[in-house]
Parts: C-alpha cells; structure tokens; sequence
C-alpha cells in the first residue's frame, strides 16, 4: 500500500521545482538567443541562474518516488488531458499575439506528437506504467537489496557517463531509466530515513548552495586553465546537470550496509 497522504512542505518544494523547471528554461532561452561573450557578467549570471535551477527534474521525481505513484488507467487519462490542454492553451494564445500561426502540423506537436518535442513527457508516462513493478521490487525487498541497488545503478551511471560514447539522451539522463533511479532512491527516503534525509532545513540550503557555487566555479576554472578547456569544462558542466549525476553517489555511500 502507498501512503498518500499530503505534506505542505513538501508540496510546496514541488511547486518550487515547477517554477525552478520554467526559471531553468527561460534561462537557457536568454543564452541561446543572443550573444553573449564567454566570462561576461552576463554569462557568469546565467551560468549561476542554470546552476541554480537544474535540480529542478530531480526534485519532482524525488518527491513522485517520496509519495508513491498507484498506477491507474483514470490517472493515465488525466495526465494526458492535463498536457494536451495546457500545451493547446499554449499555442492558441501564442496565435493570438502573433507569435505563431495556426497549422495542422503545429496542432500535432501540442497533442499526439508532443513526444517528439518534450522528452520529459513520455520519460514520465513510461514511469508512471512502471510504478506498480518497481512498488512491488521495494514491497519486497530488504534495506541492504534496495541500498545495493542503488548503490550499482548509480556507480554505473557514473562509468556511462565517463567512459561510453553513447546517446546524449541517455548518458544525460533524459530518459524514464535515470528516473527509476531516483524514483526508487525517493522510496528508500522515504520507508528508510536516512540520517542525511533528516537535516536541518538550514543545512539542506547550506548543501545545496555549496554544491552549486563549487560545481559553477570548477567550470569557471577549468574553462580558463585547461589545455583542452572546452572538452573537460563540458564533462565538469554536465557532471552536475545530469539528471543521474553521479554527485548522488556522494549520498548513497551513506545508506549502504555491508
């Protein structure tokens, strides 16, 4: 059984990842659309913004993992809904000011199509099928099962992204297997409390901007100092905006039992 029940803490970090998800994007926009020269003031606030913002996708799945999903067809339908509607009111409103124009190919992308143009809905939809598998893995596993497969899925997570030439989409982690990672690490949170789950809300801020100022300056000097400064600044960059970073790994090391 999953327990549903509520809490307004933690409902309204949900609700800051969603405006960290939009913060996070039109960031990424202002970047792309203009020129901006490398160690600017600009580009160093837009860095910082991004570096800010990116924990975003993994709050919200987290907290999906935190409560449980209890799979339903009715909720299947009602996710869709909720993204096609939102996604149409979009759209009708950017034809109204101009911004686009009216086509059936346009039409397409905001419903059916919208897989192709966001990856976080369909990663999510495959999630949600999968939850009641996964639910049955924690209903019967024990604390040591569940840490040491956290502890593989995430040390190989980390030999993906430093070692294989694969995919973006998957050494990235846009893709529904880096949030079954965190799914399952957000029920171990919760049936488990691990002492690092259980910090003050001042040292989970101090963490968090700590871990986002030393990510953001390693870029900083690496960009500067490197013989092939493009190339190991990107690895330091995406080391922290993976979606299954490896930085997890510092936390898992914590929850494991020989």
């Amino acid at each position: 059984m999953q327990n549903n029940n509520r809490l307004s803490n933690i409902e309204l970090l949900r609700l800051v990842s969603m405006f960290l998800v939009m913060f996070f994007h039109v960031t990424d926009a202002i970047s792309q659309k203009n020129n901006i020269a490398e160690n600017s003031i600009d580009d160093i606030m837009l860095a910082t913004f991004s570096s800010l913002s990116i924990i975003c996708v993994d709050i919200f799945i987290l907290i999906s993992g935190y409560f449980g999903i209890t799979f339903k067809m009715k909720g299947v339908i009602k996710l869709f809904f909720q993204i096609f509607f939102l996604s149409l009111l979009i759209y009708g409103i950017l034809c109204i000011i101009g911004y686009a124009t009216f086509n059936i190919k346009d039409i397409w992308h905001c419903t059916f199509g919208i897989f192709s143009m966001y990856w976080f809905v369909w990663a999510y939809i495959l999630l949600y099928i999968f939850a009641p598998i996964l639910n049955i893995f924690v209903e019967n596993s024990t604390k040591k099962e569940m840490s040491t497969f956290l502890m593989s899925y995430y040390i190989f997570a980390l030999y993906v992204y430093c070692t294989l030439k694969v995919d973006i989409v998957f050494y990235k982690g846009f893709h529904t297997l880096a949030f079954i990672g965190l799914y399952l690490l957000g029920r171990y949170i919760k049936i488990y409390t691990p002492k690092w789950s259980t910090y003050s809300w001042k040292k989970d801020i101090g963490i968090y901007f700590i871990s986002a100022f030393t990510s953001f300056l390693l870029i900083v000097v690496m960009k500067n100092v490197s013989n092939s400064p493009e190339l190991i600044s990107q690895k330091m960059w995406e080391l922290y905006f993976a979606y299954n970073s490896c930085f997890l790994c510092i936390f898992l090391f914590s929850i494991y039992e020989v």
